[in-house]
C-alpha cells in the first residue's frame, strides 16, 4: 500500500512539473516556450495598465470554464515556425492530455474587454473555445491567425461575427505596425449575408444515445441495488429458519434469494455496459 501510495504520489509531482500552473493576474508571468506550457486552471487576466507579450512557441491550456480576459494591452509574437497556442487542455498535441479528445466548447474564449488598450496578435492559433475571440473594441490587429473548432464562432468586434474560415489564416491589417507606432484601424469586415458560422456540436443521434445510455445505466444501477439488498434479506430469511423451518419454507426463501441475485447481476451489468457507453460518446 505504502508503494503504490509513493508512486501515485510521484506521477502527480511529475504531472505538475511538466507544466506551469497559472491564473487571475498574468502581467507579471514571462511567457516564453521553455517555461510552458501554460496550463489556466482559472479565469487568466491582462490587468488595465500592463501589458503582457506572449513569445514564439507559447502555449497555453485551458481548462474547462477557464477564459483569457483582456483589460490591458496583449501582444501575441508568434512565427510560421513557432506560432503561440491557445487550446483545450485536452488537447494531447500540445501537452500531457486527460485521455479526452479536445471539443469545441472546452474553454470559454478570450475576451477583448471595453477597457482593452491594444491587442496585436501575430501567428495566434486559437481552438476549442466557445466563441473564440470576442473583442469590444473597435481595432484589433490580426495576423495570420489561425481559428479551429470553436464552438459559437471564432472572432467578433462588438458582437458583430467576422467572416473567418476554420483552419485558414486570417488578417485584419496588411502589415503589423512597427515598434512604436499607432495600431491603425482594423480593416476586418462583417460576415457577408447569408453566412453563418459553421457551429461545432454533437450529431443528434449521438446526442440521443448519450442521455437515453446515461438514463437508463441509471436506472439499471438503482434497479441492482434494490435487488442487492432483496437478496441480502432473502438470506436473512433463510439463515433465520435454520434447520427448524419446513423444507417449503427453506425453498421459497432460497428461490427468492436466488431470484433476487439473478436480477441484481442483470441490473448492474447492463446498467454498467449503458453507462460505458454513454462515456465512450464523450470522446466523439
Amino acid at each position: 500500500m505504502a508503494r503504490t501510495a509513493l508512486a501515485v504520489t510521484l506521477l502527480a509531482v511529475s504531472s505538475l512539473t511538466a507544466s506551469t500552473l497559472i491564473g487571475g493576474d498574468i502581467h507579471e508571468i514571462t511567457f516564453e516556450e521553455s517555461a510552458g506550457p501554460f496550463v489556466v486552471e482559472q479565469d487568466a487576466l491582462v490587468p488595465a495598465g500592463s501589458k503582457v507579450v506572449m513569445q514564439p512557441g507559447t502555449v497555453l491550456l485551458f481548462k474547462p470554464f477557464t477564459g483569457l480576459r483582456v483589460d490591458g494591452e496583449l501582444m501575441v509574437a508568434g512565427t510560421a515556425e513557432k506560432p503561440v497556442v491557445f487550446t483545450s487542455v485536452h488537447d494531447s498535441r500540445y501537452g500531457q492530455g486527460t485521455g479526452q479528445l479536445p471539443n469545441a466548447f472546452d474553454w470559454n474564449g478570450v475576451h477583448l474587454s471595453p477597457r482593452c488598450t491594444g491587442a496585436r496578435l501575430t501567428r495566434l492559433h486559437l481552438m476549442y473555445s466557445v466563441y473564440g475571440l470576442k473583442s469590444q473594441i473597435e481595432n484589433p490587429q490580426l495576423q495570420d491567425c489561425v481559428f479551429e473548432q470553436n464552438g459559437q464562432f471564432h472572432f467578433t468586434i462588438n458582437d458583430k461575427i467576422q467572416y473567418v474560415q476554420d483552419k485558414i489564416p486570417f488578417s485584419n491589417v496588411s502589415g503589423a505596425p512597427a515598434a512604436g507606432q499607432a495600431m491603425p484601424q482594423s480593416q476586418a469586415k462583417p460576415a457577408p449575408d447569408g453566412w453563418a458560422p459553421k457551429v461545432e456540436e454533437t450529431p443528434h443521434g449521438l446526442k440521443a444515445f448519450r442521455y437515453v445510455s446515461l438514463g437508463t445505466g441509471l436506472m439499471g444501477a438503482g434497479l441492482g441495488t434494490y435487488f442487492a439488498i432483496k437478496a441480502s434479506r432473502a438470506a436473512d430469511d433463510r439463515d433465520a429458519l435454520g434447520t427448524a423451518g419446513s423444507a417449503d419454507a427453506w425453498d421459497k426463501a432460497t428461490q427468492d434469494y436466488e431470484d433476487a441475485v439473478l436480477g441484481s447481476s442483470v441490473s448492474f451489468g447492463l446498467g454498467g455496459l449503458l453507462l460505458v457507453g454513454c462515456a465512450i460518446t464523450l470522446f466523439f
